[in-house]
C-alpha cells in the first residue's frame, strides 16, 4: 500500500489526462526511450502544459 500511495500523484494523472497512455508516452519521451509526438494516429499525446506536469511529477517521485 505504501508504494501505491508514494506513486499516487502518477495515479492523479492517469485520472486527469484519460487514462495510462498519454501519461506513459509523455514519461518514455521525456526519458528519451521514444521520440516526441510516438503515439500513433488518432491518438494524442498531452499537450506542452501536461507534458510539463508529467516530467514535474517523474522529478518529485524521482523516477527519472
Amino acid at each position: 500500500m505504501a508504494k501505491s500511495e508514494r506513486l499516487a500523484p502518477l495515479w492523479e494523472l492517469f485520472a486527469k489526462f484519460g487514462g495510462s497512455l498519454r501519461v506513459t508516452a509523455a514519461i518514455a519521451e521525456h526519458l528519451g526511450l521514444a521520440t516526441h509526438g510516438c503515439l500513433p494516429l488518432p491518438s494524442q499525446g498531452p499537450t506542452e502544459a501536461q507534458r510539463a506536469q508529467v516530467v514535474q511529477v517523474v522529478g518529485k517521485l524521482g523516477l527519472a
